[in-house]
This record gives C-alpha cells, sequence and structure tokens, in this order.
C-alpha cells in the first residue's frame, strides 16, 4: 500500500496564506514582510536565490516595492551567532495582483529551497488597507508638514 505523500510545512503556511487572501476584498491594498535566519555558511546562496527572486517578482503588475534588507543589531552579541537576518518587504496594489506573485513558480521555487538555508522558520507578516495619504486629510496649520510631503 502506497504511503500518503507528506505535505512540508511550506504546503500549510501556502494554504494558510492562501485562506487569508480569500478573506480579503480582491482590490484591496496588501503588503508583506518576511523575517529569514539565515544560516552564515549558506548566506550567498540564498543572495543568489533572493536576487532571481527578487528581477522575477519586480517585473509583475502592481508590485509597488519588493526588496531585501539585511539587518544589522544595535546588540553587540546577535540573537542567532549562527545566522545572519534578512528581511523582505513588498507591498502591492491590490490582492490580486499579490496573489499572482503567490502562485508564482519563481515564488514558490524560493519558498521550497530556503527551507534548507535558513536555521529557523521565516516569519511571515501581512498588512492590508492602506495605500497613501487619504484625500480626507486634514488642512494643516501653518508650518505643519505630512510625513509623506
Amino acid at each position: 500500500m502506497a504511503q500518503p505523500e507528506q505535505k512540508q510545512p511550506i504546503d500549510e503556511l501556502r494554504a494558510q496564506v492562501s485562506r487569508m487572501l480569500d478573506s480579503l476584498a480582491p482590490g484591496t491594498p496588501i503588503a508583506a514582510t518576511v523575517v529569514f535566519q539565515v544560516d552564515r555558511t549558506k548566506e550567498s546562496t540564498f543572495l543568489r536565490n533572493a536576487d532571481v527572486l527578487t528581477e522575477a517578482t519586480r517585473k509583475l503588475p502592481g508590485c509597488k516595492v519588493f526588496a531585501f534588507h539585511r539587518h544589522k543589531s544595535l546588540q553587540p552579541e546577535p540573537a542567532y551567532p549562527r545566522a545572519v537576518e534578512y528581511l523582505i518587504y513588498e507591498d502591492w496594489e491590490t490582492r490580486d495582483l499579490f496573489r499572482v506573485q503567490w502562485d508564482s513558480e519563481h515564488l514558490k521555487h524560493f519558498q521550497y529551497t530556503v527551507g534548507d538555508l535558513v536555521v529557523e522558520p521565516p516569519d511571515l507578516a501581512f498588512y492590508y488597507g492602506w495605500d497613501g495619504p487619504s484625500t480626507a486629510a486634514p488642512v494643516l496649520k501653518t508650518g505643519q508638514t505630512r510625513c509623506w510631503d
């Protein structure tokens, strides 16, 4: 009797994110952050993979921002001595345009290979609903500026 195929942890995460996306209205602006604790000995491989992901993602319609950043700690001792922390920040015009990215082969490839490069599971967070300054902003007093000016 054949054994049922084992799901990888990324499969459940992908399903969970898809359900969350289903709960949002199609035109909802969405942003995401992902924090990776990358094994120092595998950092160059991670960066090569991240470059491929970034190049493919930035070509997609609706991608306002897609960037990787290396963490610089204020503490003399890093939280994970054998890891280097990276952050992805991405901002999308709408949920549906983000979903194209979420279902893309280049993102799936990255997700299915990154597990071998990190010392703990990535920390993924989503934010939605704001797409720039409101047109109904209050009138400012002389000398005041908005944070987005």
